[in-house]
């Protein structure tokens, strides 16, 4: 008559068997998370890799150009390549004047905007 009984206050909920199941699910979800970080740093050393391996051809691409260049063009260039081409119409400041003041090409010298 009181053998469920016995075993519901041997065992009320929330107790030993409830703890083994939160501690199994607690380990696998730690062991889940820890594969998914590895997995994870494997991804962005591989990304890593990829972007040093770039990086690496495009500067020694660059230096062979360089050394390339005729001697006077290395000494006086005409237009740098790395500015981009709305700043290459830039105009060195004159003396007096700001250095951060925006130059508009011909074009857009109407358009400048007031402080």
């Amino acid at each position: 008559m009181g053998g469920a009984d016995g075993n519901r206050e041997e065992n009320p909920e929330g107790t030993t068997s409830d703890m083994t199941e939160l501690q199994t699910l607690l380990i696998e979800s730690q062991i889940a998370t820890q594969s998914a970080i590895q997995q994870l740093g494997e991804t962005l050393a591989g990304c890593m890799d990829a972007l040093t391996t770039a990086i690496t051809a495009l500067v020694e691409q660059q230096n062979q150009l360089d050394m390339h260049a005729p001697a006077q063009q290395r000494l006086n260039p005409q237009q740098p390549q790395h500015i981009p081409p709305q700043q290459q119409f830039a105009q060195p400041p004159l003396p007096g004047h700001c250095h951060h003041q925006q130059y508009l090409p011909p074009q857009h010298q109407g358009q400048r905007r007031r402080r």
